[in-house]
């Protein structure tokens, strides 16, 4: 099977008797995503893995600071760029295309206001495309409590930042 394993959060919580056949993190003590990489270790090895949502129980801090959450995406974001070199920049442009393209379609749409069934298709899609990645972002931010859901109105300046960091990474 794959050794491919997906984490996605501040920590990881593994049962002490798993993390001692492992060996602990003296098995990935060279890797700059160390969580991530013991999860693939782990997986590897055949233990089971599972993704958990624990907001209701855990609750944990971030930075504050933009240029230390940048530093930080970026250093997430640094495991899977090595892996696959320039497939992560050809991943920056498909995130480009899937989410902030629709919104420029949307605006040259109703700014030069063309003529035909395909322009008009394009704009009805680009229209649906925005409405998904609202609602997957309201979605999201009403589970993680947030009082604040026209916050998901900021998912494009979201998106820039993230293929940003993929791209930086990358160069790096």
């Amino acid at each position: 099977g794959s050794d491919r394993a997906y984490v996605f959060g501040t920590y990881i919580l593994v049962t002490r008797r798993a993390y001692a056949e492992l060996g602990g993190h003296k098995q990935v003590r060279s890797e700059i995503v160390e969580d991530a990489a013991l999860a693939r270790f782990a997986k590897s090895s055949g233990f089971s893995l599972r993704v958990e949502r624990g907001i209701e129980f855990l609750a944990t801090e971030w930075e504050s600071e933009p240029k230390a959450i940048y530093h930080g995406l970026e250093r997430v974001t640094s495991s899977s760029i090595k892996s696959f070199g320039l497939i992560s920049i050809l991943d920056a442009v498909l995130l480009f295309f899937v989410s902030l393209y629709p919104i420029v379609v949307v605006i040259a749409f109703l700014a030069v206001r063309p003529v035909g069934l395909l322009a008009l298709i394009g704009f009805v899609a680009s229209l649906a495309n925005i409405a998904v990645f609202l609602s997957l972002a309201s979605l999201e931010l009403a589970g993680v409590g947030d009082k604040l859901l026209f916050s998901s109105l900021l998912y494009p300046l979201g998106t820039m930042i993230f293929i940003s960091a993929i791209v930086t990474t990358s160069i790096k």
